[in-house]
């Protein structure tokens, strides 16, 4: 589990943002829950599928309603733009795996699922890291 203590606080700031443009939305729409499953290798990264749930379990369609999006640039600065739904969320969980798992699209990349609970407000990034490992002996002949 990462330790959300060593969030540089313009991550943090940023996230918080995101949340709090996003759960309203999700509430007003009876969305109980989304997964945004991820998956990065060969120096690339994306997020794949972007599910919505609601309260019963049962997967619904994404409402297609505008959101506020936030963005972390390289320079510490958060930009803000209004963008569909799906792609605020998708922004979210790459701005998330970028601040807290850098390198997570390199050599095997990693995979994983970032959580969203509309009650109690929850955001869980479950991250798995492949690693590529050699076992090397050398034998004189």
């Amino acid at each position: 589990m990462s330790d959300t203590a060593t969030i540089a606080p313009a991550a943090a700031t940023t996230f918080e943002a995101c949340k709090q443009a996003i759960f309203p939305i999700l509430a007003a729409h009876g969305i109980a829950r989304i997964t945004i499953d991820y998956n990065g290798e060969g120096d690339e990264g994306q997020v794949n599928d972007v599910l919505a749930f609601d309260a019963a379990g049962e997967q619904v369609d994404l409402p297609t309603v505008d959101c506020e999006r936030h963005q972390l640039g390289y320079d510490g600065t958060i930009a803000s733009d209004v963008t569909d739904l799906a792609s605020a969320l998708d922004s979210f969980a790459t701005e998330a795996l970028c601040a807290l798992y850098m390198g997570w699209e390199d050599n095997a990349g990693s995979c994983g699922e970032l959580e969203i609970l509309t009650e109690p407000q929850t955001v869980t990034l479950t991250h798995n890291w492949r690693i590529e490992t050699f076992d090397t002996t050398v034998s004189e002949l």
